[in-house]
């Protein structure tokens, strides 16, 4: 599927806007923690992203599932529009940890199976956007997709540990950090459901 040129919807950037506002207000007002000091608000930031990351590959999944069943159109243009908006929360994702590793780790480990797992996963989500689509027969497109989405999405949350921390939200006894947490996912959720939005609305039917 193409993008057509048609106009953004008016609603979009003032949206954004309003949502990297409140992005901004929530870092500003959320705790830190004793032992990363002001480092624990890039934890927010890559936790946000990882997270919304994640959820947009299991709906790309379950979109992916559904074409191997279903001959509408519609499945399609939002399971691309969905894969566009998830490989730009798994970019932010990467960058978010590897700022998060050179603040508190002080430098990054590129051993680190979670950092290995999410590169291995970016280069996953760039071979399923750019090369699906070259792939004609919707339901063999529908089950390679879900296939790779399980190999991308299985190791990053079943995958070793070395340095990075299991849980750290589960391990916090801070109720404030948790809440946090939430709410700045919510926000660059909000921020990623509405791109996925927009992006539907662009491709060409």
């Amino acid at each position: 599927m193409q993008l057509v040129k048609n106009r953004w919807p008016h609603w979009a950037v003032p949206l954004w806007a309003g949502l990297a506002v409140a992005a901004a207000l929530i870092l500003w007002v959320s705790p830190t923690e004793q032992t990363l000091g002001q480092g624990m608000k890039w934890v927010y930031i890559h936790l946000a992203f990882i997270w919304t990351a994640m959820l947009g590959m299991l709906i790309v999944g379950i979109l992916s599932v559904i074409q191997v069943f279903s001959s509408r159109t519609a499945w399609q243009r939002w399971d691309a529009a969905a894969g566009w908006a998830t490989l730009g929360a798994l970019g932010l994702a990467l960058i978010g940890s590897l700022v998060v590793m050179r603040v508190n780790w002080g430098g990054i480990s590129w051993d680190e199976p979670r950092t290995q797992s999410l590169l291995r996963t970016l280069a996953i989500w760039i071979i399923v956007q750019f090369a699906g689509p070259w792939v004609t027969d919707r339901r063999l497109r529908g089950l390679l997709t879900a296939v790779l989405v399980a190999v991308a999405i299985i190791p990053m949350h079943f995958g070793p540990l070395v340095i990075h921390p299991p849980d750290p939200l589960g391990t916090s006894s801070s109720n404030l950090i948790r809440l946090a947490s939430v709410a700045l996912f919510g926000v660059v959720l909000a921020a990623g459901a509405s791109a996925t939005w927009v992006i539907q609305q662009r491709l060409e039917r």
